[in-house]
């Protein structure tokens, strides 16, 4: 009742929010929202258009679900009595046992295509062609294929790791560990690249952008944080020193042609692919936890919990231009996600979505 409660106040804020108009050529239009603890009544948008699109995976306690742009139901999967994870791209899963013995791989429409005998946890790459098995004691992964076979390096060891990400529309991963130690991988578990941070400091962040020309790494000790800026086709690597040290991961997008974008506390950074800060945006201070940032067509898109508890979403212009801002006092996190013209905001209680449009 609560959630129900919250998304009915929700939905009179959003309809009384004026239309965003940053230029004469783009709008952003709110779609539809609702309770991540009722996502069958959803109310969805009539912009049939909207259907087309198909929304990352939500994940709720026991179900995947997915949903189109305009709000309508695309597929579901109820799975009871295993833990899982989803595929960003929305076409396969895995399921497993918090101390268990197995973990099992399937297509989105409830298809199985294997099942080995492992106690490992799985992370699933962005289209689900690389599994990548972590040991409980986090000092080892396998690599395997979506046919369960090993591919690339095999395995791979280190002194715990702490990072473990995938590139946004494609299997590129990027692995650091506590000693310093990080990775850069295609989608056959190959390494694109490998190095050290400086005096071993742990890796807190790390990035690789989607055809895997660039990567970055947040890493940092008690006194000093900085991102390494990887140019995998020339090895060479360039340093952005940030201001404040982080306590844990921060969002780190990197892109194919070298810039990297960072949230640094009380400022969004870009960077290009020599360390240079091309610009620096100022936001409201970010409180630790999980936070969101993309770029795609000249706009920069951030969300995350701020400093006071409640969560924003901000939109940028690449020149660092403000185009909008929204604070959900209703929630503790958002993540951000961006398909095509189609923003999710998948927060605490509520899913919100919006559409990006070009008059």
């Amino acid at each position: 009742m609560l959630y129900l409660a919250a998304g009915l106040i929700l939905g009179v804020l959003l309809n009384l929010l004026p239309l965003w108009q940053p230029s004469a050529a783009l709008e952003l239009h709110p779609r539809w929202h609702g309770a991540v603890a009722a996502i069958d009544a959803i109310e969805p948008s009539p912009d049939a258009g909207l259907q087309k699109t198909p929304l990352p995976p939500v994940v709720t306690e026991d179900a995947i679900t997915i949903l189109s742009g305009a709000g309508t139901l695309i597929t579901k999967q109820v799975v009871r009595d295993r833990l899982f994870s989803a595929a960003r791209g929305g076409e396969r899963f895995v399921t497993y046992e918090k101390a268990g013995s197995s973990i099992e791989y399937f297509g989105m429409g409830g298809d199985r295509f294997w099942k080995i005998e492992s106690r490992e946890y799985p992370y699933i790459s962005y289209n689900g062609k690389m599994v990548l098995l972590l040991t409980s004691d986090h000092s080892a992964l396998r690599f395997v294929d979506f046919n369960g076979n090993p591919i690339g390096v095999g395995k791979l060891s280190g002194r715990f790791a702490t990072v473990i990400s995938f590139a946004e529309h494609s299997d590129n991963a990027a692995v650091g560990f506590l000693d310093g130690a990080y990775y850069l991988f295609n989608g056959r578990g190959e390494i694109l690249y490998q190095g050290m941070t400086p005096g071993g400091s742990p890796v807190k962040s790390a990035a690789v952008s989607p055809g895997g020309a660039f990567g970055a790494v947040h890493f940092g000790g008690e006194k000093q944080d900085a991102v390494i800026i990887i140019d995998v086709l020339r090895k060479k690597t360039a340093l952005l020193p940030l201001g404040r040290v982080h306590l844990a991961k921060t969002a780190l997008h990197a892109a194919d042609d070298g810039t990297v974008a960072v949230l640094d506390y009380n400022r969004i950074l870009i960077a290009g692919r020599r360390g240079k800060v091309t610009r620096t945006i100022p936001v409201p201070p970010a409180k630790t936890g999980m936070s969101s940032l993309t770029r795609a067509d000249g706009l920069v898109l951030a969300a995350y919990t701020r400093r006071e508890g409640d969560a924003q979403m901000a939109i940028f212009t690449s020149d660092g231009l403000p185009l909008y801002a929204q604070t959900f006092p209703l929630e503790s996190y958002l993540k951000l996600s961006l398909r095509g013209p189609v923003i999710l905001l998948r927060g605490s209680h509520n899913l919100y979505c919006y559409s990006l449009s070009v008059r």
